[in-house]
This record gives C-alpha cells, structure tokens and sequence, in this order.
C-alpha cells in the first residue's frame, strides 16, 4: 500500500474517530490489507480506532504501539498529521478506558456499614437466624416483600449473591457479632 492510499485511509479513519459510525467502518474494513498496518501508521492508527468502536481496547492500544513505532520512519510532511491523529486516538482509548473503569467502580460493592440504610442494617441482625423472609418481617412490622427487597439491597451492597455469605461479610464489616461456634 502507498503513502497516499495510507492517508486516504486514515482520513476516513479520522472522520470515525469523531463520528463512530460503525456502517462506515463496516464498509472500510474489508478494504485494508492485514499486512498494511505492520507498514503504515495512518493504517494502524485507523484500526485502532475500529478497535476501540468494538470496544476492544487491548487491541486498540496495541495497534497504537505499533502506530508509533512505525511512525519513527514516517517522512517529515507526514509525522504531524501521524502524531496528531496518534493523540487523538490515544486520548479517545483513554477516555475509554476511564468510563469502563467509573463503570467498574460503580458497581462495586459497599465495605462499610454506613452505606447500608436503617433499615436494611435492622433487617441485617436477622439473617443469621432461621427466620423466614415472612417471619422477619412480623417481627419488623413491615411486609415481606419489604424484607426481601431490603435483603436484595444488602446482598448487593456487600457484594454477596446468598443469604449465608451476607452473614459471613457483615460479620466482617463488624456489623454482626462474631459466631459463637467459630469460637
């Protein structure tokens, strides 16, 4: 592939950068040869850019190594236009990779029993027993319904998929005493 075609690629790549219009990218893909990118950055920095509307961000920064190796060995009229489009592309992966890591941290689980309502931490002291959903909720003067959707609101806040690991961590966190049969 020539320097030209390269270019012409890679400002279709950018325009996709800035638009992430998937059909496009469909229709260029089969166009690109897979030994191009080992010989052009546009071309690298083009598939990274694929990459990262597929959400493939390993692969991503991959071809954006490789993007900036073979930009070494770019000619001077081409390495700004190269260096630029490598820092979009680097600053979109980034931003990328921090909106899956906010993902990741908004979905982990509390540690500390202030995140746990009132009412859920009443509802905590009774899981170590034998009473039924029903039955805490008499005791609660609440409906069960209340109960178990207090008991999902704290198996997710402590991270836990069962009623017997919700006990195990709360006595973690301090939120219950520890078994006397652990003694």
């Amino acid at each position: 592939m020539d320097g030209s075609t390269a270019t012409l690629l890679a400002e279709n790549g950018g325009g996709l950068i800035q638009d992430t219009r998937l059909a496009v990218l469909d229709a260029l893909l089969p166009a690109v040869p897979p030994e191009a990118a080992d010989e052009e950055p546009e071309v690298a920095i083009f598939l990274a850019a694929a990459h990262l509307l597929e959400g493939r961000l390993g692969d991503a920064a991959a071809q954006l190594e490789l993007a900036e190796r073979l930009s070494a060995r770019v000619p001077d009229e081409r390495r700004k236009r190269v260096e630029l489009r490598l820092a979009r592309t680097r600053l979109w992966l980034d931003r990328l990779r921090e909106e899956r890591a906010s993902a990741r941290e908004a979905m982990r689980p509390v540690a500390a029993s202030e995140d746990l309502s009132p009412a859920e931490l009443r509802v905590v002291r009774f899981l170590p027993t034998n009473l039924s959903a029903p039955e805490i909720a008499a005791e609660l003067f609440v409906s069960a319904n209340t109960v178990r959707t207090h008991m999902r609101h704290i198996y997710f806040k402590l991270g836990v998929h069962s009623r017997r690991e919700a006990v195990d961590r709360a006595r973690e966190l301090g939120l219950l005493a520890p078994s006397r049969l652990a003694a």
